[in-house]
């Protein structure tokens, strides 16, 4: 049984002629992967949903490498498997022609969400200046309340914490010596 967006990708991947997948909860609660031989026209992309969103999403285009999962137009590596601190994170996801995740905008996030652990490290950093929070791949700033909120009484800086985890669709600030999993985003 398919458990997961992820999974149902990987299945649509590897089956000829799928060029788009869904996944819905069935009355027993577990996920099912339906694969079509179609693709929306007009966009170019499959309509996705999962926990009650619709996204479209190409599948199998072909742009994004073996290892990564396509949505919107980006590409994203996750690594469920292995933790690393922030930078040994990001040096990974540079290695692959990628960065650390940018998470700026509502349908981003819930594509990922469920695919991921309940912990993972983020783009998101304030490095450069203490409390001014940005996206360490784009420069752009993080926006204090959408598209994921803070957990109360975060960002505390307790014990340097200048990195952006997600955590329980909440954001946290972490130590640059935390080891979590994490996601790589680039363009195809």
């Amino acid at each position: 049984m398919v458990r997961s967006m992820t999974e149902c990708s990987v299945v649509c991947a590897r089956t000829p002629g799928c060029t788009g997948y869904n996944t819905e909860n069935t009355a027993a609660t577990h996920k099912q992967c339906e694969l079509s031989a179609y693709a929306d026209t007009d966009v170019g992309a499959a309509i996705v949903t999962d926990n009650n969103y619709d996204f479209y999403m190409k599948v199998n285009s072909g742009l994004c490498p073996a290892d990564f999962v396509e949505f919107r137009g980006n590409c994203y590596y996750i690594e469920t498997l292995n933790t690393k601190t922030w930078q040994e994170a990001r040096d990974h996801c540079i290695s692959m022609g990628a960065d650390l995740v940018s998470l700026e905008s509502p349908g981003e996030t819930d594509f990922l969400v469920p695919q991921l652990p309940p912990s993972w490290l983020t783009g998101g950093n304030d490095v450069a200046v203490d409390t001014q929070w940005v996206w360490v791949a784009t420069g752009r700033q993080v926006d204090m309340c959408a598209p994921i909120p803070w957990a109360p009484g975060e960002p505390n800086n307790i014990g340097l914490e200048i990195y952006i985890e997600f955590t329980s669709y909440q954001r946290n600030n972490v130590g640059k010596f935390y080891l979590l999993k994490y996601v790589c985003e680039k363009s195809p």
